[in-house]
């Protein structure tokens, strides 16, 4: 009779994965009373501001609302504040 040995296979090491990217929240933002843009209307809780693609929404959305005196606000989720901001209009 012959002997089989079966050989014990290590498991292949874990593939080094980059970190995914972090969650990017757009809004925009009134510069003198710093609410954030709600659909039609304004409030100052970000969590509830409406979060954009990108900043050319952000800009067709100024187009679109005639708005002046805003900025597009950049926040990492869940980062307590906002990381800058920028002109708009």
């Amino acid at each position: 009779m012959r002997r089989v040995i079966q050989e014990k296979r290590q498991p292949a090491p874990p593939v080094n994965k980059p970190n995914p990217p972090k969650p990017v929240c757009r809004f925009v933002r009134h510069n003198l009373t710093r609410k954030y843009l709600k659909g039609a209307g304004w409030t100052l809780d970000p969590n509830q501001a409406t979060n954009l693609v990108d900043s050319l929404q952000a800009a067709q959305i100024c187009s679109q609302y005639k708005l002046t005196n805003v900025e597009l606000a950049i926040r990492l989720k869940p980062a307590a504040g906002d990381i800058f901001s920028i002109p708009l209009c």
